[in-house]
């Protein structure tokens, strides 16, 4: 009966990704399997472009894979590799801001679809709101509110207490809904 990588958890693979190295990258591949589509939304809901996200969750894997060995298991496997996400994905949008360019698409079209927030004007209102938001705020409401991550998970992503993360995602919800009101208002 052959090994079925599918049905591994994520800290087995890590494991046989770090004794078998190159010799082997079916249990790699399985965690790129499972997790590129998380990466690539947190990558997205940062960055706001497609091919930009595309590029990034690259990077993140890249970066992932080659420090595999750091993964201690503290947190799970998903965890981590959303804060290695995460930092790329700052890292990207810090090294841009330094070199003055519009960050260009959108992504509050993942937002609303995954949301239960019932927000019935224009897309415009809410892309113009989000972009008032910092890269944090834009973070963690993405953790908490696309992702559907605990506050527990969100603690541990970004390396804070449990009501540091609790309260962070309740400013960034007050700030989107500050800058939604503000938007709409200038638009009428």
């Amino acid at each position: 009966m052959s090994l079925s990588y599918h049905d591994l958890p994520d800290e087995d693979l890590v494991r046989l990704c770090l004794i078998r190295g190159e010799k082997d990258d079916r249990p790699c591949a399985e965690l790129f399997r499972r997790h590129q589509a998380m990466v690539l939304r947190a990558c997205y809901g940062l960055v706001r472009n497609i091919q930009d996200a595309e590029d990034l969750m690259q990077e993140v894997f890249f970066r992932t894979f080659r420090v595999l060995g750091q993964f201690k298991g503290q947190s799970s496997f998903k965890t981590w590799l959303y804060r290695i996400a995460l930092n790329t994905a700052k890292n990207e949008i810090r090294r841009r801001e330094r070199r003055p360019k519009l960050i260009e698409a959108i992504w509050e079209d993942v937002f609303l679809e995954k949301t239960s927030t019932n927000i019935s004007n224009s897309s415009g209102s809410i892309h113009d709101a989000l972009s008032q938001l910092t890269v944090d705020e834009r973070a963690v409401l993405l953790l908490k509110d696309v992702e559907n991550y605990s506050y527990v998970e969100i603690a541990q992503t970004l390396e804070i207490g449990l009501s540091a993360a609790k309260m962070r995602v309740h400013r960034a919800r007050m700030s989107l809904s500050s800058a939604y009101r503000q938007t709409e208002a200038e638009n009428e």
